[in-house]
């Protein structure tokens, strides 16, 4: 409410490109050029409910209806980013990551990575960001929660910065660059990239997921050669999702156990599609509540069942690659508290 006030106070003073949805006029007045809707000020060309622009349907308008605010004079969250150019004006984002170009920096972004998903009980593409069921998370990666709230993103990283990420473990040839980590892994010894900063949590269902890229496989056959998503790895032991070739050269999908340097198949999955180099897909890798039970998936192929082994998890996500010069646009993790 103070942020409002003061913002009213000084509409009078400048006179900045407001965007639509920004301004209250609960007097009737407007800045110039603009109209008064049912207490909004509405740019022109815009009607209906605010919060509903670029098929955004959350009602948002306290982020200035997902746009940039108008008042060069404030900092709201302290990130030293002026209120007019601050793509997430409540929350602090000094770097102003945005991984998928929208309107809304990835810290205040409902789905970070994507602008438009396809629904797959229509078939048609719709609007990532878009809430059906109100929990805060954008449908586009909502991923098999879209009508059933209590989903959170937990975490998210886009490589922004081109630089290792704060609290991230090492192991291995990685570099990061035009927003994207890259390795060129070894045959001998996985190369990983451990989030020490984000503990998954046993009681709640998890889902852990990425863009990755296989450029090309490095060494011989008869190891593995592929690249995925670890969690709930506590230094010794973890789950993993792999999508490349098996030991026998073979391109498969991978749920496995990960033990320190190695990687045990639990189960393995022929690929149905071609794995043409370089070869791109979405990963992911589900475990559900208060229990040692995986689904492994890459788009484009079939969900394959849960699979149950080792320990109840608890312990940090991660990304791995052995024998391949494999990339990451980024990593998230999005959780819930029951199935």
């Amino acid at each position: 409410m103070i942020r409002i006030v003061v913002l009213l106070g000084l509409v009078a003073c400048y006179s900045p490109s407001y965007k639509d949805c920004e301004v209250t006029c609960s007097s009737g007045t407007c800045p110039a050029g603009y109209r008064c809707e049912q207490g909004m000020c509405r740019a022109p060309g815009f009607s209906g409910a605010c919060g509903q622009m670029n098929g955004d349907t959350l009602d948002d308008t306290m982020m200035a209806d997902a746009m940039i605010d108008g008042n060069p004079n404030l900092d709201s969250d302290g990130d030293g980013v002026m209120d007019n150019v601050d793509n997430c004006i409540l929350k602090a984002n000094a770097n102003q990551a945005n991984e998928d170009g929208d309107a809304r920096g990835d810290v205040c972004d409902p789905c970070p990575p994507f602008t438009q998903y396809l629904d797959p009980l229509t078939q048609q593409m719709r609007p990532a960001d878009v809430d059906s069921d109100g929990d805060s998370v954008g449908d586009g990666c909502d991923v098999f929660y879209v009508s059933s709230p209590g989903d959170r993103i937990v975490f998210f990283e886009g490589f922004k910065d081109n630089t290792v990420p704060a609290n991230v473990m090492v192991s291995g040839p990685w570099s990061f660059t035009n927003g994207q980590a890259r390795v060129l892994a070894q045959q001998a010894t996985p190369a990983s990239l451990r989030f020490m900063n984000v503990t998954t949590d046993p009681a709640r269902h998890e889902i852990l997921s990425s863009v990755a890229t296989i450029h090309t496989f490095t060494g011989g056959g008869g190891m593995i050669r592929a690249l995925g998503l670890v969690t709930s790895y506590d230094g010794s032991r973890g789950a993993g999702c792999l999508w490349g070739q098996d030991t026998s050269s073979v391109p498969h999908l991978m749920l496995v156990d990960v033990q320190g340097t190695g990687d045990i198949a639990v189960t393995r999955e022929p690929l149905t599609n071609p794995l043409a180099l370089p070869a791109t897909t979405w990963m992911l890798l589900r475990r559900q509540v208060n229990q040692p039970s995986y689904q492994c998936y890459v788009s484009n192929e079939p969900l394959y069942p849960f699979m149950s082994f080792g320990p109840v998890p608890q312990g940090n996500i991660g990304l791995r690659a052995r024998s391949a010069d494999a990339s990451f646009d980024w990593i998230m993790l999005v959780d819930r508290a029951s199935n």
